[in-house]
């Protein structure tokens, strides 16, 4: 079963998780990051009747209401050059999340794979960018620079290895 593939996963990983909700047509699976630029609340979020796989890394930071715009514009312009998934903003509440999203067979040969890698994927993502709304936030830097945001703090590459 996928969630059970996902926990051993985690396991393996070293990354402590909890189940938030289990039911016959989702389960979700909480788990907390600390990445270089900012912490990470991720939720995985399985639909099971479609078989979707969701996982969404919402960063600790919240945008002040009166940059929200500028943020908006900056994160649809990532949202471009980003291979898989995106970013979102609540214009509400200055939450923002990384999140990405496939369809998983249980039955595949790679599927611990396919799952570790879109994982790595949303917290480089998040770790990668985060830098750049801040940026923005303080006015150093405009929306348009989303391709050539210098990094505020040295961040590596995750690589999420047993």
């Amino acid at each position: 079963m996928i969630i059970q593939q996902i926990k051993n996963t985690l396991d393996k990983l070293g990354l402590n998780h909890n189940v938030i909700c289990e039911k016959e047509s989702q389960t979700v699976i909480n788990l907390k990051m600390q990445l270089d630029s900012t912490n990470s609340d991720c939720y995985i979020d399985i639909r099971h009747p479609f078989q979707q796989l969701i996982i969404r890394s919402i960063s600790s930071s919240i945008v002040p209401e009166h940059k929200r715009f500028l943020i908006a514009e900056f994160i649809a312009r990532v949202n471009s050059i980003c291979r898989i998934g995106n970013f979102e903003l609540d214009m509400e509440t200055g939450s923002f999340e990384y999140k990405c999203s496939y369809i998983y067979d249980e039955s595949a040969p790679k599927s611990e794979s396919i799952f570790t890698d879109n994982l790595e994927y949303t917290f480089n993502a998040l770790n990668k960018f985060f830098p750049g709304i801040i940026l923005v936030t303080l006015e150093t830097i405009s929306p348009t620079s989303c391709g050539s945001v210098p990094p505020l703090v040295s961040h590596k590459t995750i690589h999420l290895a047993p």
